[in-house]
């Protein structure tokens, strides 16, 4: 639950500040637009290290899980 609600504020995030870069690069404020998109590069390396820890973590249980029942087969 609680990695699903930081990747929705990611995901808002990233979106809100392209929007933004690409905003100020219309009105003509590169610098600011450059900032913009360097933040939507940081909310998406946000988002591919949720989805990273996410995939860990269910490789963990899943492992976890298969030596449990392994092992009891073996009794």
């Amino acid at each position: 639950m609680k990695s699903k609600f930081a990747l929705c504020i990611y995901i808002l995030f990233a979106v809100l500040s392209f929007f933004f870069g690409v905003k100020m690069f219309q009105s003509r404020d590169t610098l600011r637009g450059i900032l913009f998109m360097v933040a939507v590069i940081c909310w998406g390396m946000c988002i591919y290290n949720n989805f990273a820890i996410n995939k860990r973590s269910n490789q963990r249980l899943n492992v976890s899980v298969s030596q449990k029942n392994s092992h009891n087969k073996k009794k």
